[in-house]
């Protein structure tokens, strides 16, 4: 009779152990849980830091134009591209704010965003090609690897077009007959281009303060 009870005792103690080793597993559980997504951290920012969750990490989105228009990308372009500072904008609380600024330097990597102190602000960058002074000017006209007339005399092709040659670096384009795409306009003077040379360089003639 004495040992059945021996066996009931030890049989209650077993299930108390039991009982209170779970609770204490599932406290354990929840506190490393609610600690994971709650901890508030810092990230300091070119103009001043905000405080941000995990859940807020992703603070820049990236997109590029491509012939397809504007696709995501998981990096900033290392060179070739130019921030388009009209497309590219930031929200907070997914609504924009348009009183922040961005701007991005290419040659040191530098990103600027002020003011940014607020909790829950996201920016969105676009970035475009970087286009040179040849790139814009082949855009704008048509070329040709022909012509006739006298280009010093009577010669007076078609408007817009740029005529082809080979130099030692390359293919150059020069302008020739009645043409008027051609003047820049600079510290009060004009300026006509005559020709992009094959290395890419302008070569332009000073006209004075006049397009006559």
């Amino acid at each position: 009779m004495k040992i059945e009870v021996l066996e009931k005792t030890h049989i209650k103690r077993n299930i108390i152990i039991g009982v209170v080793i779970v609770l204490i597993i599932s406290a354990l559980v929840l506190q490393f849980t609610h600690a994971k997504y709650k901890v508030t951290e810092s990230v300091e920012l070119a103009n001043g830091v905000i405080n941000y969750e995990v859940g807020d990490a992703n603070l820049v989105g990236v997109y590029i134009n491509t012939d397809n228009g504007y696709e995501k990308t998981d990096t900033i372009p290392d060179s070739g591209y130019i921030l388009n500072e009209e497309e590219s904008y930031c929200t907070v609380d997914k609504e924009e704010d348009t009183s922040i600024n961005i701007t991005y330097d290419t040659s040191s990597k530098t990103l600027a965003i002020s003011p940014m102190t607020t909790k829950g602000t996201k920016c969105y960058l676009y970035f475009d090609e970087k286009l040179t002074a040849k790139d814009v000017i082949l855009a704008d006209n048509t070329t040709s690897s022909s012509r006739s007339g006298n280009i010093t005399g009577t010669f007076s092709g078609t408007s817009h077009t740029l005529y082809t040659k080979q130099d030692d670096d390359g293919t150059s384009y020069f302008y020739a007959g009645n043409i008027n795409n051609n003047w820049v306009h600079f510290a009060g003077y004009y300026w006509r281009i005559i020709r992009i040379n094959g290395d890419g360089s302008i070569r332009m003639i000073y006209n004075g303060t006049s397009t006559s």
